[in-house]
């Protein structure tokens, strides 16, 4: 064993006496794996009756001895080096007695977080060792949780499973449903709003609502085991899959438990550029309402929502912004309101417009806006600073969309200028509509000028 410090050594006999070889664990061995081995060695010349048991009891004796730590019973089965395309040590997959193969490569993938193709990797171990003595292939989907859940007593409730396949929140919110404890035990996401407690899974049936501020303890618990990947932490109660008109697939629509569908839909039309290809946003949220299944409280869009807001260093509370609403003129009132400056207002911004579902059509504020404009309007500002009364003709162009616009049109194209109180009276009298210089919304800086 060469330099090695040997820790334990013995001769083992059977309880008559018979001599069956010498046991020697060295540093840095495992003891469970040099017991194993040796009782592997003779159990095909020895009669040991129950050998788990034989090799129960051997390691008793061994884990008493004060240089020996024991820091497992159970035996490594196999175990394979892996190496990356240039030879690199990337780690060794470990095989541990009644563990199924593709669960210990999983482990490996998950702990390691190595870059490598997955698939590939999985069908190589496999033509490596499964056919192999104590090795177990008897499935090749990788369970990354399992878990007795108790309750506060301590009696158990059901074992929760989830495999590598499956999204972590919705198998939890699943086995809620199944053991009918989704009102006791945290699975509504309505109720996920609670401190997370650091503390061995187990529930109490006398819930009772506790302070804003952390997760479901079921789902967190879940999501923070090590072999686990959470996508999100929200289940999902139907999916549906959405093609474009020429029958491409875009992308999987998903309704979460808890979330005004109207909202998911506009999460959806965002991060898949449907907005921009000018989808039907509201005619999408009034089939999805329609559907047995989903229940709609609102059609309105929420674009983005923090229940607890900060910006500039002060905590604001709950912000909400509505669909119709852009986030720049939101952060900017709120800015005004409290007298930030404009940093704050453009980190606030950049953080929530980073947000793929968050779409942000512009980057300044309006910080004035007046719509249906007459020119009684301007009298009433108590600002102007126009000196003048004529209006070029480049400005009056949407005359042309009046009646009797043509005329109008042609006057002014004879005329340099022409005054605007008589224009405004002869377009009052000709097309016996309001006095209005433009139909669409303004926004108007402090003084407008001609």
């Amino acid at each position: 064993m060469g330099s090695r410090k040997l820790l334990w050594g013995n001769d083992i006999t059977t309880e008559a006496g018979h001599p069956l070889g010498r046991l020697e664990i060295f540093e840095g061995e495992e003891a469970i794996n040099v017991v194993d081995a040796f009782v592997q060695n003779i159990a095909d010349d020895v009669d040991l009756g129950n050998a788990i048991g034989f090799r129960s009891n051997l390691l008793d004796v061994v884990c008493e001895s004060e240089s020996i730590t024991c820091s497992t019973r159970v035996p490594l089965v196999y175990r394979k080096l892996i190496n990356d395309e240039h030879g690199k040590n990337l780690g060794a997959i470990e095989v541990y007695e009644n563990e199924e193969l593709i669960d210990a490569v999983v482990r490996f993938l998950r702990q390691t977080k190595v870059s490598v193709d997955e698939i590939a990797l999985k069908n190589y171990v496999f033509e490596q060792a499964c056919g192999l003595a104590r090795v177990l292939c008897t499935r090749n989907v990788a369970v990354v949780y399992n878990q007795m859940i108790n309750e506060s007593d301590g009696s158990p409730i059901d074992r929760l499973v989830i495999y590598e396949n499956e999204e972590p929140a919705d198998k939890a919110f699943k086995w809620c449903k199944e053991n009918n404890v989704v009102k006791y035990y945290d699975c509504e996401y309505d109720l996920l709003l609670l401190p997370f407690v650091n503390k061995p899974i187990s529930f109490t049936h006398s819930y009772s609502p506790l302070p804003p501020g952390g997760r479901a303890v079921l789902v967190n618990s879940v999501c923070e085991s090590d072999m686990v990947i959470c996508k999100r932490r929200q289940p999902v109660y139907l999916s549906i899959s959405i093609s474009d008109p020429d029958g491409g697939h875009i992308n999987m629509l998903e309704l979460k438990h808890g979330n005004e569908p109207a909202d998911d839909v506009f999460a959806f039309f965002a991060t898949n550029g449907l907005f921009k290809k000018k989808w039907d946003f509201h005619g999408m949220v009034q089939q999805i309402c329609a559907k047995p299944s989903v229940d709609c409280k609102r059609e309105k869009a929420v674009k983005y929502f923090d229940n607890n807001f900060s910006m500039g260093n002060k905590e604001l509370g709950r912000l909400v912004i509505w669909e119709d609403e852009e986030v720049v003129d939101v952060l900017y009132n709120i800015r005004m309101h409290h007298n930030m400056t404009a940093q704050d207002q453009r980190i606030s911004f950049n953080d929530i417009c980073k947000r793929p579902e968050v779409p942000c059509n512009r980057f300044k504020a309006i910080a004035y806006r007046k719509t249906q404009i007459t020119k009684l309007d301007y009298e009433k500002f108590g600002n102007e600073t126009c000196r003048r009364q004529f209006v070029g003709v480049k400005h009056l162009a949407s005359f042309g969309e009046l009646p009797f616009g043509g005329k109008i049109s042609k006057m002014l194209k004879k005329d340099g200028v022409v005054s605007v109180s008589l224009l405004w009276m002869l377009a009052i009298v000709m097309a016996n509509v309001s006095v209005v210089l433009f139909t669409k919304t303004l926004i108007i800086p402090r003084c407008v000028c001609w």
